[in-house]
């Protein structure tokens, strides 16, 4: 017995979804500036932090190493947001309010 339907798997080869924010639209562009900044921070910190355990702060040891978790945290999440699809429920967006 042969189905015309398709099998999910072939649907789901055919769907695209959407990404969920474009490389170069206008949240895209924040959302870069924001990534850039964070990963700025931290890098200012590590090297705070380095300056200061080496100086004899033994507590700054731990935050020299935390401060790059952070920053690798932080492009983890921008990678995320900028690949990860858009689910569509269907419904239509909320109006603006003025």
């Amino acid at each position: 017995m042969t189905s015309s339907a398709m099998t999910s798997t072939e649907a789901d080869a055919q769907y695209d979804p959407p990404l969920h924010v474009g490389w170069f639209s206008r949240k895209g562009l924040l959302l870069h500036l924001t990534m850039l900044f964070v990963v700025a921070g931290c890098t200012a910190a590590t090297w705070w932090q380095l300056d200061r355990a080496l100086a004899g702060n033994g507590l700054s040891w731990a935050y020299t190493f935390e401060w790059p978790c952070f920053a690798v945290f932080a492009i983890v999440l921008w990678w995320k947001i900028l690949h990860d699809p858009v689910e569509d429920d269907g419904s239509e967006p909320a109006p603006r309010a003025r």
